[in-house]
């Protein structure tokens, strides 16, 4: 009866350690999009939109035309991205493959949900960023 007790707990902890591992790698790859993801904001708010298109994919920039004129829409009298944008909270995240309608493109990835600060205005932002055979970047992006 011992021996059976002590091999269910070893049989647990072994469980444990095992979801902890896959959990880990999927940490990684989240931390890497986040923190690629604060730079490209970054290059925002210093006006370096040239820089900060290096961080979209190749077919959004190409369905965009130019990142400068993509967020000239969302500006407003709140709204102006010279004031700098700070990512405050990371709301949620999941993985997502996306086919957008638009272009007809796959993309495997992630999608995050923002509250991010623009000057002094608390902003919803959704970016969904991934990848497929012509690149990785950010594939979307959602101001609310």
């Amino acid at each position: 009866m011992k021996v059976t007790i002590k091999l269910l707990c070893l049989l647990l902890v072994f469980s444990i350690c095992l979801s902890f591992t896959g959990c880990l790698s999927l940490t990684d790859e989240v931390k890497k999009a986040h923190l690629y993801n604060e730079k490209f904001f970054s290059y925002i708010s210093r006006g370096d939109f040239e820089e900060a298109e290096k961080y979209l994919h190749p077919h959004f920039l190409e369905e965009i035309g130019t990142l400068a004129d993509h967020l000239a829409k969302f500006e407003s009298e709140k709204v102006d991205f010279s004031k700098g944008v700070y990512i405050k909270f990371l709301n949620g995240w999941g993985k997502s493959s996306t086919v957008l309608l638009s272009t007809g493109y796959t993309y495997k990835g992630n999608k995050f949900t923002y509250d991010v600060l623009i000057g002094n205005e608390r902003i919803s932002c959704e970016i969904s960023i991934g990848e497929n055979k012509d690149g990785y970047g950010i594939y979307d992006i959602r101001l609310t």
